[in-house]
């Protein structure tokens, strides 16, 4: 179709049809204002036409954003337009000045048309008067469905990027097909969305996808896979929104739909929804053996990708860095074999992650360049923040706090932009220890405080239990001996409870901490206060540390 068309700018295209309409007036001056002009041109330019370019023009007001030849012969052919007839009237549309060919703006390559917008407001308002714009938004968003269904798959795969920018070139027409599913096809809408999830997982803000599936779950009932995944998938954006108890809740919807149906790999997905949240959130005791479930039921149906994907998120127990390391290098060897980019990225930059813990500084750096690029590749702003805050990470324990600092700010824009407000939190409470470590203490008590209040709210107990940590360090740097012994001790027995162990660096730090303690504090008064510390209640060690 390239090389049949002449490729114009949207300016050469406005510029010919200006004189196109000096010709029709033959150099005259008019008086009309500018809008009443255009219409008159374009009135002009759509009589010209043939009954066929008339009705192609219309029926291609029903794209948004633009369309590539296949989607035209799919959607606009039919009722007396044969299929093998589009190219050559969609030709002449563009030798007319009506359509425009996008020389540039395709992520895939492929050839893409688009209308100006007041040439595509014209021809719906035509399409309107003729009727039958039902029938054209029903195949448009079949058609929409159809392409996310083909690209599902490929979305595991080593070609996923072309898919992902696929998608991504037609976003806009993918918006407009869920709009017009919430008003006549739900079905079809939650199809849309559950088949592509991994494209929006990769390349959009998790609150456009909540709100969309918010609205076809409510009027979606079918207790089917359909829901199920749709109950999961919402599930996980509104836990990136920080409510991780809204989101347990629908994992266990899910779960017990998936069951209820006999529904073996979406229950195995809800229990890893279901164990991740739990984990993520640092109770471990409780969350790796949901997922310990999840991961011999995918085994059981041989499903590669689901047993990398559990096993990634295993190594979140942190009680046993090779373990967790162990997992991560499964994992990676799985989404190597597959060639699924994103799995493949996540796993270097989370062994990056246990490598720092570990305290080697060293092997982590070619792991964190190869994820970087990888999620660059991807479009993944989410992941790439992810990258950005470990090598914040890494500056922060070789001393280099002014690096460390950057890193941080860095991935706090990044995890803005996309909505992660759970990861806003995070980058913020390790700004916290830099500032801490700068010596800037009025500064960092704020940020501490600001951290506490919000991880108490969003129930959040790791990140809790992190940013007490972080204001104890403090109180030693002040001599407040007996706060900070109470404040560590209650943190010990908060990770006991949820088997949630300090990763090497920071126990070394804290043992830094305990060894000035120990200077001004005997043995005997250390011990009873570790003993009160460790009997406080979550809302009593919060008052401690936010008081004075």
């Amino acid at each position: 179709a390239a090389a049949r068309v002449k490729m114009m700018s949207v300016e050469q295209i406005s510029g010919r049809l200006d004189d196109r309409f000096r010709l029709l007036t033959g150099g005259a001056r008019t008086a009309l204002p500018r809008q009443q002009t255009l219409r008159a041109l374009i009135d002009w330019s759509y009589d010209i036409l043939t009954e066929n370019e008339r009705l192609l023009l219309c029926r291609l007001s029903v794209f948004a954003g633009g369309w590539t030849l296949e989607a035209a012969e799919e959607v606009c052919a039919g009722e007396g337009m044969d299929t093998y007839a589009v190219l050559d009237l969609l030709t002449q549309l563009v030798n007319k000045s009506l359509v425009v060919v996008v020389a540039e703006g395709s992520q895939t390559g492929e050839t893409r048309y688009r209308m100006l917008e007041t040439i595509r407001q014209y021809a719906r308002e035509k399409l309107l008067e003729a009727g039958g714009s039902e029938i054209l938004r029903a195949r448009h968003l079949a058609y929409f469905v159809n392409l996310t269904k083909r690209a599902g798959p490929e979305l595991f795969r080593a070609n996923q990027v072309f898919w992902l920018n696929k998608l991504d070139d037609e976003l806009d027409n993918l918006r407009l097909a869920l709009d017009w599913a919430l008003a006549a096809d739900v079905d079809a809408g939650l199809q849309l969305m559950v088949t592509s999830q991994l494209y929006w997982d990769a390349r959009s803000d998790f609150r456009e996808v909540e709100s969309w599936l918010a609205q076809f779950l409510k009027h979606y009932n079918n207790a089917d896979s359909l829901r199920a995944r749709g109950l999961l998938m919402y599930g996980q954006a509104v836990a990136l929104g920080g409510d991780f108890e809204a989101a347990r809740k629908l994992g266990e919807q899910s779960l017990e739909l998936s069951r209820a149906i006999s529904d073996q790999h979406t229950e195995a997905f809800s229990l890893w929804c279901s164990g991740m949240l739990i984990a993520i959130q640092g109770d471990n005791a409780r969350g790796i053996p949901i997922l310990e479930q999840s991961l011999a039921l995918y085994r059981s149906l041989g499903d590669k990708f689901g047993q990398a994907t559990v096993m990634a998120w295993m190594s979140l127990n942190n009680n046993d860095l090779k373990d967790s390391k162990a997992h991560l290098f499964e994992s990676l060897q799985l989404f190597r074999e597959l060639g699924h980019l994103s799995g493949i990225a996540i796993c270097l930059s989370e062994l990056a992650h246990r490598t720092i813990w570990g305290g080697d500084f060293s092997s982590p750096i070619p792991w964190l360049e190869e994820a970087r690029e990888l999620h660059r590749q991807l479009g993944n702003t989410l992941r790439e923040a992810d990258v950005i805050s470990y090598y914040g990470l890494l500056a922060y324990w070789q001393a280099d706090f002014k690096q460390a600092r950057v890193y941080y700010e860095e991935s706090e824009k990044l995890y803005e932009k996309v909505g992660h407000l759970l990861n806003v939190s995070w980058s913020r409470v390790n700004i916290a220890y830099v500032v801490l470590r700068q010596g800037d203490y009025q500064e960092a008590k704020k940020m501490f405080r600001f951290c506490i209040q919000q991880f108490q709210q969003a129930n959040n107990t790791i990140a809790l239990i992190y940013a007490m940590e972080g204001l104890a360090s403090m109180n030693v740097d002040h001599g407040q001996a007996e706060r900070a012994v109470l404040l560590f001790a209650w943190a010990d027995a908060m990770r006991e409870r949820i088997d949630d162990d300090r990763p090497p660096v920071e126990q070394a730090s804290v043992e830094r901490d305990l060894a000035v303690i120990h200077v001004g504090l005997n043995d005997s008064d250390f011990a009873k206060l570790s003993t009160e510390g460790q009997a406080l209640t979550v809302e009593e060690a919060v008052a401690l540390a936010l008081e004075g």
